[in-house]
């Protein structure tokens, strides 16, 4: 990936302190346009739901959705995925030293990551167009929510970047 030297460089120099992580979040908060788009769909679903919430990001990279919710719902249940070892072992680093322990990160193969109706959302930004098996993946993420879950899918590819949409209703 053409992105993978820039991303450890950045990772490299804001994960000096946790000061510098979260400040690197806010950047990207301010930087990057599908950032408040995310963030105002998921408060929308926010004000749809109640009580314990679990959450899949897949593909979680920094982890700054993550973040978002986790300081958000420290009852909420999050669980970011991604398929590489080294921004995993990154972001359960960071969350540990900052005490979000609503949080966990593991490494996962979208094509073949299923839990069975186990999640109220599903959060996936800037990763289906990265994945050629996508209809595989689509099928996964349905099988892993739960009745009525949201998936939230943000891409940057051409116009519509975001779409949510609501399963087994």
């Amino acid at each position: 990936m053409q992105y993978d030297p820039i991303k450890r460089k950045l990772g490299t120099f804001f994960n000096l302190t946790p000061a510098f992580r979260k400040l690197f979040y806010r950047m990207l908060d301010l930087l990057l346009l599908r950032s408040w788009h995310v963030r105002k769909a998921v408060r929308l679903w926010e004000k749809q739901v109640n009580g314990l919430q679990t959450i899949l990001d897949a593909g979680s990279g920094f982890g700054q959705y993550d973040y978002f919710l986790a300081r958000r719902h420290p009852d909420w249940i999050i669980k970011g995925v991604d398929v590489k070892q080294e921004q995993i072992d990154d972001c359960n680093t960071f969350f540990k030293k900052i005490g979000l322990n609503n949080v966990r990160f593991e490494v996962a193969d979208l094509t073949k990551f299923v839990e069975e109706n186990s999640y109220n959302m599903i959060l996936c930004v800037d990763v289906m167009e990265h994945i050629e098996e996508d209809e595989k993946v689509f099928v996964n993420y349905f099988r892993s929510l739960k009745k009525g879950g949201m998936l939230l899918v943000s891409h940057s590819l051409g116009p519509g970047w975001l779409g949510c949409a609501s399963s087994r209703s």
